[in-house]
């Protein structure tokens, strides 16, 4: 889902992910080349430091161990006695252990996206237009140089062309534009008849989930 109907996590990905990222070709996306950016975006209510921002559209908070219920508690118990440690700051340096969830909420209610950067005073700007129910069918371009999308809604297809085109659209939707734009294996590509703009064979691969274990367990309320 997307921030606006998720559970609100704030996690980030390990250094080593972005680092095999940059390793594998994709310049400008190590660990310390995104770093600066998960500062800029959040308004940390908890920490500071080298990993925080404190100055962001973003807040995020983490539930205070006094604020933990017996549940909680008694799993906390249970992780120490393994040997497992706890980490207050998940975000922090990187290591092994257990942490609270960072949560972008701020004085108990949920801050999307959205509403971090999109609130009345930017939308209102005569710069800005934001469609609604509107769907990115592909991207149009000059030879190899993207020059704008198509899109698609209830009143029919419509080009907008723009000297800057951001492509962000989610793990999923993103490499789906992209694919259905011509960037991508061409072997897969000509098979629905799309006309081949660059054969990049990573695009729409290798999409991976990270691993989870969920417990569930009815509680009785004074056990909450």
């Amino acid at each position: 889902g997307g921030s606006s109907i998720n559970a609100q996590v704030a996690n980030r990905g390990g250094p080593g992910d972005y680092d095999e990222w940059a390793s594998s070709g994709a310049t400008g996306w190590g660990w310390e080349d995104v770093l600066p950016y998960f500062r800029r975006l959040e308004c940390d209510l908890d920490f500071g430091g080298e990993f925080h921002g404190t100055n962001g559209p973003l807040p995020i908070k983490r539930v205070r161990q006094s604020d933990w219920s017996g549940f909680i508690r008694a799993i906390s118990d249970a992780y120490d006695a393994l040997g497992l440690h706890f980490r207050p700051d998940f975000n922090g340096a990187f290591g092994d252990g257990y942490s609270v969830v960072p949560l972008t909420n701020r004085n108990g209610h949920r801050v999307s996206s959205a509403m971090a950067y999109l609130p009345e005073t930017v939308r209102s700007r005569r710069n800005l237009t934001i469609l609604s129910e509107t769907t990115v069918a592909r991207l149009t371009f000059l030879g190899t140089t993207v020059t704008g999308v198509e899109t698609e809604n209830k009143s029919g297809v419509q080009s907008y062309s723009a000297s800057c085109v951001i492509l962000c659209a989610g793990a999923l939707h993103s490499p789906a534009i992209l694919m259905r734009s011509g960037i991508g294996p061409a072997k897969e590509l000509v098979q629905f008849g799309i006309p081949i703009v660059a054969d990049l064979k990573g695009v729409g691969q290798n999409l991976q989930e990270h691993p989870t274990i969920c417990v569930s367990a009815y509680l009785k309320p004074a056990d909450r």
